[in-house]
């Protein structure tokens, strides 16, 4: 058996469970042998070839077998950028002027077709690598996928730029906008970047509350008392958070109560997640429900952020990217497996031209269709800086954060949009694992930081607190306090109650860490919750435990209102100190730590964990 891999412009590499005793022919070239590694039952050949057709079927010759040649590094050179990079083309579907048109970038593939409604239309290839097709009428809510020839293969998929689908991927919808009347009011931002982190599906699951919208995306606008939207605009924070919503696969939409997911598994980025819908056998109500619930959020005077993951995909082999352009969205390692440093199983190559736009026009397409107001980067030390860059420069005016771990990826370092990089992206905010671990201890263990009985320095409380950017006090992790999202809890790991509770301590401890987060410098973070002692019943990983586990226990918010007040006040203290841009300084009195902004005064009982504050006339 042999294969041929096209690996540079003028090297291919065929593989061979033989030694080869006759002569390499492509075309009248006899290809030239550069080296040859191998063992019984696998050989390995480096042959010089002139430059190959890509786009239409490619067969060596060798004696009388007649060996059909596979693209595989060869997209990843600069020569491939250059012939099929094209940054500015329109790709997905859409409808102008009562026309219809379909594209798709797949220069590899030897043919595309266009499944539509039923029935197969041809495509038409230009030099870039984009196939199309126009129909002179409206296809709002025609049902379409591609059917991809490539490497001898035939194979059927979604649209990458799809922006509906019918539940489970069972295909890709178009969209004609214009029929969908979506009105989503500006969001005007004002004071300073309180977040709070929201699962669409367990705000409403609670059975003690009676949600009308239970699990979905219109769940978020119901209030019952002081309950689901009424407590996020009482507690006052500037932006709720959403977990990942788009499409995502380990939920069933058709019967979503059947399996739970945080939605960390992504299979369609600019399709929203169907589970989440009013009524999902209509592809387009779940564009009209998340229009609803970022303009009634808008409304109210909150932003809304959405969580993305362009770090890897779900199912890598049989994903639309995958099977568009094998080998080109995703990183490899030397020995042609996939780089993992997601450690889950792939990584998308964000530096790649055309994953690249991917990105960078999904980011803008939730900006522009649902003007919402910043995304959350999960694993964005995976993303490269020019990526993290182009966003910005695109979409200059939302919030642009994640986590800027470094992750164990063949990127190279220096390329990554990590916290050790921060200075080179000055206006993204990194979450701060300095602050975290500081004040509150690690997600995963008994230790609380600062809020137990563990003795920090008192210069790391002081830099915690100026946002982890003042030169005076260490550690010191960024240049600017606006780089530094300060938080304790998230989704992942153990909440903060579970941790407190599993050291015999009490909600105060709890209420402790808050109050650090909110008044020091650069972005505070909250997870729902928070601040009414939510546990997760001691599950450290509850990305896919039952709706029991993660859903909002609403009457928790009774059992500890004073708690909860006492966070509402000091956002209210938050949003008034950060209006003005006066000075700032710390000092110690005795056992107390005292923290100057502007006209207040915030004093910290080192001793005690006890916090009280002072506004100045």
């Amino acid at each position: 058996m042999m294969i041929a891999y096209y690996d540079d412009v003028h090297i291919l590499h065929l593989l061979s469970d033989t030694p080869l005793v006759d002569k390499v022919l492509y075309g009248i070239n006899t290809l030239e042998v550069l080296s040859v590694n191998g063992h019984e039952g696998q050989w390995v050949y480096e042959l010089s070839c002139p430059e190959l057709p890509i786009g239409t079927p490619i067969e060596l010759v060798i004696g009388d077998v007649y060996v059909h040649v596979i693209p595989r590094m060869i997209v990843k050179t600069q020569w491939f950028e250059d012939t099929f990079g094209v940054e500015d083309a329109r790709l997905g579907s859409w409808v102008e002027d009562e026309k219809t048109y379909f594209a798709v970038w797949s220069p590899t593939s030897e043919d595309v077709q266009l499944k539509l409604d039923g029935n197969t239309y041809p495509m038409t290839r230009n030099i870039k690598g984009i196939y199309t097709a126009q129909f002179d009428q409206n296809l709002h809510g025609a049902l379409y996928a591609y059917a991809v020839v490539a490497h001898g293969e035939r194979l059927t998929t979604t649209d990458p730029y799809a922006k509906a689908s019918m539940p489970n991927r069972g295909g890709s919808v178009v969209v004609d906008f214009t029929k969908l009347d979506l009105e989503i009011e500006d969001f005007k931002p004002k004071g300073p970047q309180t977040l709070l982190e929201v699962h669409v599906r367990d705000f409403s699951m609670d059975p003690e509350v009676p949600f009308i919208n239970r699990g979905n995306f219109l769940g978020l606008l119901e209030s019952h008392g002081n309950y689901g939207m009424k407590h996020i605009l009482d507690l006052g924070v500037s932006h709720i958070q959403l977990m990942p919503i788009n499409d995502f696969e380990t939920v069933d939409e058709l019967n979503p109560l059947r399996k739970y997911n945080w939605g960390y598994d992504p299979m369609q980025y600019m399709a929203l997640e169907g589970s989440y819908s009013s009524n999902v056998k209509d592809a387009h109500q779940i564009i009209r429900d998340f229009a609803k619930v970022v303009d009634g959020y808008h409304k109210a005077g909150v932003g809304v952020n959405m969580d993305v993951v362009f770090n890897h995909v779900y199912k890598q082999q049989y994903h639309p990217l995958n099977i568009l352009v094998p080998y080109y969205y995703f990183r490899y390692r030397e020995d042609m497996k996939l780089s993992d440093g997601s450690f889950c199983g792939n990584e998308l190559a964000s530096e790649k031209v055309m994953c690249r736009k991917l990105i960078v026009d999904t980011c803008a397409y939730y900006v522009d269709t649902f003007k919402v107001d910043g995304f959350r980067f999960d694993l964005m030390g995976l993303t490269d800086i020019e990526t993290m860059r182009q966003i910005q420069v695109r979409m200059p005016e939302i919030m642009v954060y994640g986590e800027g771990w470094k992750m164990p990826t063949v990127l190279d370092d220096g390329l990554c949009a990590t916290i050790e990089n921060q200075y080179k992206l000055p206006d993204v905010g990194f979450f701060n694992d300095v602050f975290r671990n500081t004040i509150g201890g690690s997600l995963d263990g008994e230790d609380l930081g600062f809020a137990g009985h563990r003795g920090i320095p008192v210069d790391s409380i002081v830099s915690a607190i100026f946002g982890s950017a003042d030169p005076g006090y260490r550690p010191t992790v960024f240049t600017h306090t606006k780089q530094s999202v300060n938080y304790v809890e998230c989704h992942d790991n153990l909440t903060v109650a579970d941790r407190v509770k599993m050291n015999g301590e009490s909600w105060e401890k709890a209420l402790f860490m808050i109050g650090i987060i909110l008044m020091s410098q650069g972005v505070a973070f909250l997870q729902i919750g928070q601040s009414f002692f939510r546990d997760k019943q001691g599950d450290h990983n509850s990305y896919q435990s039952p709706d029991d586990i993660n859903m909002i226990r609403w009457k928790t918010l009774d059992a500890y209102q004073s708690m909860n007040e006492t966070v509402q006040k000091w956002i209210q203290v938050r949003n008034d100190m950060y209006q003005v841009t006066e000075g700032y300084h710390a000092r110690m009195n005795d056992t107390t730590l005292i923290y100057v902004y502007g006209n207040t005064t915030w004093n910290i009982n080192i001793v005690d964990k006890t916090i009280g504050y002072e506004i100045n006339a």
